[in-house]
C-alpha cells in the first residue's frame, strides 16, 4: 500500500512561500505522497533487536511532517525537540521552520536548527541559539557557544561566535480602533525573534504568545492580532525583534563569566559585533561612494540607487526618474523597495506590471536608499551582587557608526552605571534604583524599559533616573507603598498605592498629569471577579472580568471594558463558555456609531474510538491590495518559465523567473469567517477520518473537504480517499483566480502485492477563462520480491485529457507509462539505505505540443535516480536524507538534496 500522510499546507501555494499571506493565514489539508517512488518503504522500520540500542535514552518529540529542499526550501512547518543522554553526554536539539521567510534559502538559514550538548562541567551549542546573557541582554545568533563551569554552577565562563542573523529593533505603535491588522514592522523579520507586548491603561505590558495572541508575516513584517486581544485607540503595542541583515555580513563575538564567593557574586561580559565593510551583501559600492563614506563621518548622507545598466533592462531615465518601457527595451534593471505608504516616489501599477513615478512622498516604493554605514559596536559590563540585596553594574560601550571614516570617532566611547537595592525588613520593604547613562552610551536591546514612554510621558531618551518605593505590610490583609522618582533631573513621578483586603487604590502624578485608579480582585467559592477603573485627563477606562468555575476545566465568564474621552466612546463585551468538549467566545465592540461582532467556537470531543475537533471564527482587519509579477533571475535558479505563445508563466523547477508580490496603496476593511472540522473513528481494523475547512472574506474564498477510509490487518490493507479543494482569489489587482481539484483514490494491498488507482480533476480559471483543465487516470502496482534486503519493482500508467482556452481547438492527450525499482538495505537497528531508479515515458497524441504543456512535462523518456539514507528513533520518528538526479528528454539534468522527516504521535 502506498503510504499517504496528511498535513497542513499554505492555502496559496505549498511550493512558493513568497506568497505567504499579506493579511491573514489560510490553511488546508492536502494528501501528499512521500518523495520516494515506492514511498511506503521509506517509513517502515526494519525490526531488529534494540535492547542494546544506544538511542534508547534519547527522547524526540515534535509535530507535523516537514521537508527541506535545497531548491524549494521548506515544504511545511516543523517543531522538533530532541533531548536525552548518550554515554553520559546530555543532548538537546531543536529544529523549527516556523514561517520561514523565503522559499529558496540556504541550509545555513533554516529556521530554527540547534544542537546542545552538556556534561557535568561543559556545555556547548551549535546553530540558532538564544543567549540569555548577564545584565538582561538577550541575543539571537546563528553560530556556536561553548562554556565550562563547576558542578554547582557557581563559577562559569562562556564564549560565543557567530555570523549575526540580524540587528535588534524596537518599535512602538498606538492602537487604531477596530484595526487588528496590519501593523508594519521593518522587514524582513528574523523568524521567532520577536517579543510582542500589549498594554492598555496603567497596567503592566503583557508579553503575548505567537499564534494564540498574534500572527506575523516575517518576510513582509506584518503583525496581526487575534480575537483574544481586541485593539482599541487606547492600546499600546511595543515589539522587540531582529531585523534580517541585508547590508553587510555582521560578525558577533561574545564572552561572559561569573564567580560566587559566599554571598557575593561577580559577573562580567564582553560583546562585540561589527560589519564586514568591504563585502556588502546586496549592492556594490563604487570607489567614489567609498570616498564619500570616508568623508561622511557618522552621518548617513550618501544615497545609493539600486539600478544596474543592462542591455536587457526594463527602464530608462526621463526627467531624472525611471520610466518603464517594456521588458528588454530599456537601459536599466531597477530594484524597488517597499518603504511605507506616502514615503516613496513610485507605486506599483498593475496595468503595466511595473513601477510608475508619482512624485516625492506620493508613493510607497523607492529605488533609492541611504547607503548603509558599516558599524562596530562593543559593550563591556561588570557587576557585583551583594547579599542578594544590592546590585552594582558598571558599563562601557564603543559605538562607531561608520568604520570607513575616522571623523567623529572622538565621541564613540560611552559609560553607564546602574545600582539596584531591594530588601525586605520585617514589615517594611525598600525597592530603589539609580541609573546614569552618558549621551554616547550604547546598550544592546535599548536603554529604556518596555512602556518607558508611557510611564514617564516623554519621548526623551533615558540619561539619568532615580526611583525609590517604600512599602509597609503590617497585616496580611493590608499593604501600602509610596514612591518617588526623577528622570533626567526634569521629570518627576509620585505614586501612592493601597491594598486593603481584595481592593487596590492608587494615584500617580507625572509632572502635571494626574492618574487615579481603583480596582478589586476577589475569588469567592466558584466565582472570580476582577475589575479596574482609571482616570486621566478626561479619559475614563474601566474593565471587568467575571468567571464562574463549574468544575476544574469548565467555566462561564463575561468580560469587557468601557473607554471614553472627550470625543469618543467605546464598549466591549465578551461572553465565554469553556468546557472540555466545547469552548465559545462571542464578543461585541461598539465604538461611537460603529459596531463590530467577533467570536470563536471550538469543539474537542474525545472518545475511546473516535474524536471530533473543530473551530469556527469571525474577526476583522484591514486588507492591503496586492499584485503579482515575475522577475528574471539567472538561468536555472528560478521556478517559473515564460511561454511566449500564451504570454503566461508556467511553473517549472530550474526555470529562470521567480514570482514576486507587490503591495498597492489600497486598504479595505474586511470581515473574515472560517471554520474547520476534523473527525476520526478507529477500532480494530477500521480507520475513518474526515477533514473539512472553509474560509471566506472580501475577494477570497476557500472550501476543502476530505474523507479517508482505511482497513488493515496482518495480510491486507485497503484505503479509500475522496477530497475536493476549491479556492477563489480576487485579491490580486487584475482578475480573479479560481482553482478546483477533485480526487478519488483506492489503494489495496495483499501480502507483498500492492496497488493504487487514482482519478483526479484539476481546473484553473482566470475569471471565466479556463487556463487549464486536466482529467487524469492513474494506476500502479508493486510487488515486494524480497524483504531483507528489500527488492521491489513497480509498474504504473497514467492517462490525461488536457484542455485550455489558450488552445481551444486542441484536444490533448498525455500517456505516461512508468516503471521503477527499489533496493533497500537495512543497517544498524532502525536505519536503511535505499536506491531507486525510475523511468517515465511521456507521449502526447500530437506531434507538436505547445510549450505551455511541455515545460514541466516534456515528451520522451525521463530518467530518475534517487538515493535515500534514513534513520529511525524509537517507533515513531524517521529522519531521511534524499539525493535525487533527473535526466530529462531535453538533455538537461537537475539534481537536488532533500532532508525530510516523518514524526508520528
Amino acid at each position: 500500500m502506498v503510504l499517504l500522510y496528511i498535513f497542513i499546507v499554505n492555502q496559496i501555494s505549498e511550493q512558493d512561500t513568497s506568497l505567504f499571506d499579506l493579511d491573514s493565514v489560510y490553511y488546508k489539508y492536502q494528501i501528499l505522497e512521500t518523495d520516494t517512488v515506492l514511498s511506503d518503504t521509506l517509513y517502515v522500520p526494519v525490526i531488529e533487536d534494540t535492547s542494546m540500542d544506544m538511542y534508547d535514552n534519547l527522547r524526540i518529540s515534535g509535530i507535523k511532517d516537514f521537508s527541506f529542499d535545497m531548491n524549494q526550501g521548506f515544504n511545511q512547518g516543523l517543531r522538533v525537540h530532541i533531548g536525552g543522554e548518550v554515554q553520559g553526554v546530555g543532548i538537546e536539539g531543536a529544529l523549527s521552520d516556523k514561517t520561514t521567510p523565503s522559499s529558496t534559502i540556504q541550509i545555513s538559514e533554516v529556521e530554527k536548527m540547534s544542537l546542545r550538548v552538556f556534561t557535568k562541567n561543559f556545555e556547548g551549542g551549535l546553530g540558532n541559539l538564544t543567549l540569555d546573557l548577564p545584565f538582561g541582554i538577550r541575543d539571537e545568533i546563528q553560530g556556536a557557544r561553548v562554556g565550562i563551569h563547576t558542578s554547582d554552577q557557581e563559577n562559569a565562563v562562556n564564549f560565543s561566535y557567530a555570523v549575526n542573523r540580524g540587528m535588534s529593533k524596537r518599535i512602538r505603535f498606538s492602537g487604531e480602533e477596530g484595526k487588528q491588522s496590519p501593523y508594519f514592522l521593518e522587514p524582513p523579520v528574523i523568524t521567532n525573534s520577536e517579543r510582542v507586548h500589549l498594554s492598555q491603561g496603567i497596567g503592566q505590558p503583557e508579553l503575548l504568545k505567537v499564534d494564540e495572541d498574534y500572527s506575523i508575516d516575517y518576510e513582509r513584517g506584518i503583525l496581526s492580532f487575534t480575537n483574544k486581544n481586541i485593539i482599541t485607540n487606547h492600546s499600546r503595542i511595543e515589539v522587540e525583534y531582529k531585523q534580517a541583515i541585508d547590508d553587510y555580513p555582521n560578525i558577533y563575538a561574545q564572552s561572559d563569566g561569573k564567580t560566587e564567593f559566599r554571598n557575593i557574586t561577580f559577573a562580567g561580559i564582553y560583546r562585540r559585533r561589527y560589519d564586514e565593510k568591504e563585502n556588502p551583501l546586496t549592492f556594490t559600492m563604487s570607489a567614489q561612494e567609498k570616498d564619500s563614506l570616508r568623508a561622511a563621518g557618522d552621518t548617513s548622507i550618501v544615497f545609493h540607487t539600486y539600478a544596474d545598466s543592462s542591455a536587457e533592462g526594463d527602464y530608462i531615465i526621463d526627467n531624472n526618474h525611471f520610466v518603464y518601457v517594456g521588458t528588454g527595451n530599456g537601459e536599466f534593471i531597477v530594484t524597488f523597495f517597499y518603504v511605507g505608504e506616502n514615503n516613496g516616489e513610485y507605486i506599483y501599477d498593475p496595468t503595466i506590471k511595473a513601477f510608475s513615478y508619482q512624485g516625492s512622498g506620493l508613493g510607497n516604493y523607492s529605488p533609492t536608499k541611504l547607503l548603509p554605514l558599516p558599524e562596530k559596536d562593543e559593550f563591556y559590563g561588570l557587576g557585583i551582587n551583594l547579599f542578594d540585596a544590592i546590585q552594582l553594574n558598571a558599563y562601557g560601550s564603543v559605538f562607531d557608526k561608520n568604520t570607513f571614516s575616522t571623523i567623529d570617532d572622538n565621541d564613540n566611547f560611552g559609560m553607564g552605571f546602574h545600582m539596584h537595592l531591594k530588601k525586605q525588613l520585617s514589615i517594611f520593604s525598600v525597592d530603589g534604583e539609580y541609573i546614569s547613562y552618558d549621551e554616547r552610551f550604547s546598550k544592546p536591546q535599548g536603554k529604556e524599559e518596555i512602556d518607558y514612554q508611557y510611564q514617564w510621558n516623554t519621548n526623551e531618551p533615558l540619561e539619568e533616573l532615580a526611583d525609590i518605593v517604600l512599602g509597609i505590610n503590617p497585616k496580611p490583609f493590608f499593604k501600602a507603598a509610596v514612591g518617588y522618582g526623577i528622570l533626567n533631573r526634569t521629570h518627576k513621578r509620585k505614586s501612592i498605592s493601597l491594598h486593603p483586603f481584595f481592593f487596590n487604590f492608587g494615584y500617580q502624578a507625572i509632572d502635571s498629569i494626574d492618574k487615579y485608579y481603583a480596582g478589586l480582585a476577589k475569588k469567592q467559592g466558584k466565582f472570580v471577579l476582577k475589575s479596574q477603573y482609571e482616570y486621566e485627563q478626561e479619559t475614563h477606562l474601566f474593565s471587568y472580568d467575571i468567571q464562574y468555575w463549574i468544575r476544574k476545566n469548565s467555566r462561564l465568564g463575561i468580560s469587557g471594558n468601557f473607554d471614553q474621552d472627550s470625543t469618543n466612546r467605546g464598549i466591549t463585551t465578551v461572553f465565554d463558555i469553556a468546557t472540555s468538549p466545547l469552548s465559545i467566545s462571542l464578543g461585541h465592540r461598539l465604538f461611537n456609531d460603529t459596531t463590530f461582532f467577533f467570536g470563536n467556537i471550538g469543539l474537542n470531543i474525545q472518545h475511546q474510538y473516535g474524536a471530533i475537533i473543530g473551530n469556527l471564527e469571525q474577526t476583522q482587519r484591514y486588507s492591503q491590495k496586492r499584485d503579482e509579477n515575475y522577475l528574471k533571475v539567472d538561468d536555472g535558479t528560478g521556478n517559473y518559465v515564460f511561454d511566449s505563445l500564451t504570454g503566461t508563466y508556467v511553473e517549472k523547477d530550474g526555470g529562470d523567473y521567480i514570482r514576486k508580490i507587490y503591495l498597492l496603496q489600497e486598504f479595505e476593511r474586511v470581515v473574515n469567517r472560517n471554520y474547520s472540522i476534523e473527525t476520526s473513528y478507529r477500532q480494530s481494523i477500521f480507520d475513518f477520518r474526515g477533514r473539512f475547512y472553509y474560509a471566506e472574506e472580501s475577494n477570497f474564498k476557500s472550501n476543502f473537504g476530505e474523507l479517508l477510509l482505511a482497513l488493515s490487518d496482518d495480510l491486507y490493507e485497503f484505503e479509500l480517499n475522496v477530497h475536493q479543494d476549491l479556492t477563489e482569489d480576487a485579491r490580486f489587482a487584475l482578475f480573479e483566480i479560481s482553482n478546483r481539484e477533485r480526487l478519488l483514490s483506492i489503494a489495496p494491498s495483499y501480502k507483498a502485492l500492492s496497488g493504487r488507482v487514482e482519478v483526479k480533476e484539476i481546473l484553473e480559471k482566470h475569471n471565466t477563462f479556463i487556463s487549464e483543465k486536466r482529467d487524469s487516470y492513474t494506476g500502479k502496482t508493486a510487488w515486494r520480491i524480497l524483504s531483507n534486503p528489500i527488492l521491489r519493482p513497480e509498474l504504473g500508467y497514467s492517462y490525461s485529457k488536457i484542455f485550455s482556452d489558450y488552445f481551444a481547438n486542441t484536444d490533448l492527450l498525455l500517456y505516461e507509462p512508468r516503471t521503477s525499482m527499489l533496493i533497500g538495505i537495512p543497517y544498524k537497528t532502525k536505519g536503511r539505505f535505499e536506491l531507486t531508479g525510475e523511468l517515465i515515458y511521456r507521449k502526447y497524441n500530437l506531434e507538436t505540443v505547445p510549450y505551455f504543456f511541455t515545460a514541466a512535462e516534456p515528451p520522451g523518456l525521463t530518467k530518475i535516480v534517487m538515493a535515500t539514507a534514513s534513520l529511525g528513533f524509537g517507533k515513531h520518528t524517521m529522519f531521511s536524507l534524499v539525493y535525487r538526479i533527473e535526466f530529462s528528454p531535453e538533455d538537461e539534468f537537475r539534481q537536488n538534496l532533500r532532508f525530510q522527516t516523518k514524526i508520528r504521535f
